[in-house]
């Protein structure tokens, strides 16, 4: 009887996002506080995320990926390569391919009233 691995010796997708965009961060000389506040995070949880201690959110990866001007298929095989010109600027890039604003995607819960 063949044995079964309990776990797999591929990094997970988070762990190739996480050294993917931290070769880039590198490579591109990227701000990793205005990377954060690009993605609508905080610079510990940014250092959590890159580090394995949190997970990838997948509109988070999308919005990573675009900061980058890479496609998230490239973040998770780790094929991407550094590609300064290439990189869109924060206030340029589609974050989510939608146009709405972080109030508009964010939306109350509970009894709160909105902020927007």
């Amino acid at each position: 009887m063949n044995a079964i691995p309990l776990y797999s010796e591929r990094p997970s997708g988070d762990a190739q996002i996480s050294a993917s965009l931290k070769a880039l961060i590198a490579g591109m000389g990227l701000d990793r506080e205005a990377f954060a506040a690009y993605l609508g995070i905080s610079l510990p949880a940014f250092y959590n995320k890159l580090a394995g201690r949190s997970p990838w959110r997948l509109q988070e990866a999308i919005d990573a990926a675009a900061y980058v001007g890479a496609e998230l298929s490239e973040l998770i095989s780790g094929q991407v390569q550094v590609r300064p010109q290439e990189r869109r600027s924060p206030s340029s890039a589609n974050r989510g391919g939608a146009s709405a604003s972080l109030s508009q995607r964010a939306r109350p819960e509970g009894l709160e009233p909105p902020t927007f």
